[in-house]
């Protein structure tokens, strides 16, 4: 009898212990498969990603190399983007890294940044490019309303547009600008040495600093990208996942340096970069034609629609892909390092009812791919070519039945694929 209630004791014991961790429901996007659905059970760099299907129960297991990206399904911690961002201060470092958080104290050339879901991050002064203040990420002070990323870089390009003598630079909220050291920064503000002194100033009279950094040096190894709910962006070298009695943690290597400890749940997603998978928007067209039927110069957006917009195609919204106007011809140089060419495509959800055109993919001067009549609201795709070896990649958009009005069309999550890591 009294095994039997140690059995039942114990049993509610493990019952109690689990459900403090709670399942977590991931979209994994993989270089096959646009979205696998289910419980995410492990994560690390050497081990890959780790599912439990939800169409099915079986578990998978998907290389590293293999991964694009991990959307980690957790609503419930979420907030809006733009009011995140306005009472944050967003830190950009010279590789592109972005940290979100609240300053805290200054020790040796470093400092601290309090971020939510990480605690606080030791940062060297050395290495960041700007600093953005809440006062700067203002609607006042940029004139235009928020939206995750594009009020930052908005900011980051009108102060680091300032470094043009070799000397930091402290954009104001009054319009002036102070030229000089930054020497460092705190919970309490700025000290910065000019010509005259060191001043003293508050993070509310402060719009951005723009500090002279060296070039970040790039890398070809294989690293992750960890980006938060509240718009903090980073590279990392390193990374695992555990479970215990605080929920999902993600220790992680920064590739700046320094160690991390996560929470999973605040995490927005982790994708994977320089494994088999590479965003055609990371390349620099060669080649771009664009035909005007109405004398309007119509370029292209990378990551946005032809306006600027967010990219949006029957309905759904993408980040990765590059938005154009017929008639439009960008041509890309794929080195030869590369086997197949994916893409989504479709017309952009902000064109009129007439929005039609003719597409069609070219390699090295062969079509191996079209589709005319594409019309607003169907995703086509994926569409996927075969390039080993190719020298050149034209992505052709055409008039179609009404000429050139209302067309604005998006190449959707273009990607470029290696049949090995």
């Amino acid at each position: 009898m009294m095994r039997g209630l140690y059995i039942q004791l114990f049993f509610l014991f493990v019952g109690y212990c689990c459900a403090g961790v709670h399942a977590l429901d991931v979209s994994v996007q993989t270089v096959r498969d646009r979205g696998l659905v289910g419980e995410l059970v492990g994560l690390s760099r050497d081990g890959g990603v780790s599912l439990v299907l939800a169409s099915n129960g079986a578990r998978v297991d998907i290389p590293t190399a293999d991964v694009v990206r991990v959307m980690i399904d957790d609503r419930g911690n979420r907030s809006a983007d733009g009011e995140r961002l306005a009472s944050q201060h967003v830190v950009v470092m010279s590789n592109g890294d972005r940290f979100v958080g609240e300053p805290g104290s200054f020790v040796e050339d470093h400092v601290g940044l309090m971020m939510g879901g990480a605690g606080d991050v030791r940062l060297s002064v050395d290495d960041i490019r700007a600093w953005v203040t809440p006062v700067g990420l203002s609607k006042e002070a940029l004139g235009l309303g928020l939206r995750r990323g594009g009020s930052v870089d908005t900011m980051v390009d009108r102060v680091t547009g300032l470094l043009t003598g070799g000397d930091d630079v402290l954009l104001l909220a009054n319009g002036d600008v102070l030229t000089g050291v930054l020497e460092s920064v705190d919970w309490e503000g700025f000290s910065f040495e000019t010509e005259q002194s060191v001043v003293r100033v508050s993070h509310e009279a402060v719009l951005a600093a723009g500090i002279v950094t060296g070039l970040a040096v790039g890398s070809s190894r294989l690293c992750g990208v960890i980006e938060f709910n509240d718009g903090s962006v980073f590279r990392v070298d390193d990374w695992l996942m555990s479970v215990g009695d605080g929920g999902r943690r993600l220790q992680v290597r920064l590739v700046s340096g320094g160690v991390m400890n996560l929470d999973v749940g605040s995490l927005r997603s982790v994708s994977v970069e320089r494994g088999r998978w590479r965003w055609l928007g990371d390349l620099v067209p060669v080649d771009v034609e664009q035909t005007a039927m109405m004398e309007i110069a119509w370029g292209y957006g990378m990551d946005t629609n032809v306006m600027g917009g967010r990219l949006r195609t029957a309905g759904e919204t993408f980040e990765h892909g590059i938005g154009v106007h017929s008639r439009s011809v960008l041509t890309f140089e794929p080195g030869g390092a590369f086997d197949e060419f994916v893409t989504y495509l479709g017309m952009d959800d902000s064109g009129g009812a007439m929005s039609n055109v003719d597409v069609s993919i070219v390699v090295d001067g062969r079509r191996v791919f079209e589709q005319a009549n594409i019309r607003r609201g169907r995703l086509f795709g994926p569409v996927r070519v075969p390039v080993r070896g190719a020298e050149r990649l034209s992505l052709v958009v055409d008039f179609g039945a009404f000429g050139g009005i209302q067309d604005r069309f998006n190449w959707i999550e273009s990607a470029l694929v290696k049949s090995a890591y």
